[in-house]
């Protein structure tokens, strides 16, 4: 994998610094990816554990083909 595919974790925090939004974003990406999610063209994939939301972008370059 080349060095400009790589992906980020954002994560949101609360008060008391936990997590309660965590966005895993491909960074370099042929489009910029949002957050709040609900504007973000990719349409990423959520779960919720324990109090967490996680948001999994999806990439335009299509990088997870190759992972």
């Amino acid at each position: 994998m080349s060095e400009n595919k790589r992906w980020a974790v954002i994560e949101q925090l609360d008060l008391n610094d936990r997590p309660t939004e965590i966005h895993i974003v491909p960074e370099n990406d042929l489009i910029p990816h949002e957050l709040p999610t609900d504007d973000c063209p990719c349409g990423p994939h959520w779960e919720h554990e324990k109090g967490i939301s996680l948001y999994t972008h999806h990439s335009l370059d299509g990088r997870e083909r190759n992972e």
